[in-house]
Parts: structure tokens; sequence; C-alpha cells
């Protein structure tokens, strides 16, 4: 690496992950202090890809949803820019990650991987403060819709495939 190139960093989560959703702060404190030596190349993985089962399998017996969501209000208490709403996981309960995830791919063809994080970002926010089920595809589409984004077009990227190809290179 010479003095001209940034220090790459391949960073994999899930949206509907509460580390994930704390970690954001220190990202934003990383962006403000290296600017442009540091590149962050997003990545999402299957954390949450099967939130039924793993709930079942993980929780079930601490809980379930229930204790799931008190466990990610005791995870980010101790952050205050990590805002959790009190309702988490208990009445909305997104099925899976995958549809923002395709969104979120289907972002980064169609604009810019800063665009899908900026999205990614209020994907977060949508669920862990609004309570918002970010696993209904529409949702999605429409908090993308509101960032000023073709939401047919991203659709389109999605249907033909072409979200699936990158997340799944992921």
């Amino acid at each position: 690496m010479n003095n001209n190139e940034p220090l790459v960093i391949d960073y994999f989560s899930d949206v509907l992950c509460i580390w994930a959703w704390i970690a954001q702060r220190r990202i934003e404190e990383m962006k403000e202090e290296w600017g442009e030596q540091v590149l962050l190349r997003r990545h999402y993985i299957n954390l949450f890809g099967d939130t039924k089962t793993r709930m079942a399998k993980q929780w079930g017996e601490r809980g379930g949803y229930e204790g799931f969501g008190r466990h990610v209000q005791d995870a980010a208490a101790p952050y205050d820019n990590a805002p959790v709403n009190p309702e988490i996981w208990k009445t909305v309960r997104p099925k899976s990650s995958l549809n923002a995830h395709l969104v979120l791919k289907a972002c980064e063809l169609a604009y810019s991987p800063q665009r899908s994080a900026d999205l990614m970002l209020l994907v977060q926010k949508s669920f862990f403060v609004d309570n918002l089920d970010v696993g209904l595809l529409d949702n999605v589409l429409l908090l993308a819709k509101q960032s000023g984004m073709d939401s047919d077009a991203l659709k389109t990227l999605i249907d033909e495939g072409d979200a699936a190809a990158l997340l799944m290179s992921d």
C-alpha cells in the first residue's frame, strides 16, 4: 500500500444485528478521523436470514422474541448513540433480513456504495428506533424512495437477479 491508497476494511454485518447498530457510531468516528485514508467495504451476511428459526433455536428457552428483545435493549443500554425502541422484537418481527440486504445491494449497483451505506443506516434506524418491519420489501423500497431513489429501478435489479448476485458474492 502506498501513501495514496486507502486502507481497505471489509465489514461484514446484518442490518438486524444490534451490534452492527451499536458499531455504527464507531464507524462514523473512524470516517471522521481518517477520511479517505480508509475505505470501508460493506458486506451483508445471513445472521437473521430466518428469524423464526433463530429465535426458536437460540432463544426458545430464554423467552423467544421477547427475551431477545430484552437482550437487544440491554446490549444497547450503555450506548447513548444507539437508541432502541422498547417494543423491539415484541410487536414487529421481521421474518428475514434478506429483502433489506437485496435493496441495499440494488442501491449499491444503481447508485454507489456510499448511497447504499446511507440507506443502510436509515434501514437500521427505521427498525431499531421506529420499530418498522424492514423485512418487508415494500417497506425498504419506500425508505429508498423517501431518500430520493428510484424504487422501481431498485426493484428491477432485484427482480432480474443482479442484487442477489452481488449479495451472494458477500
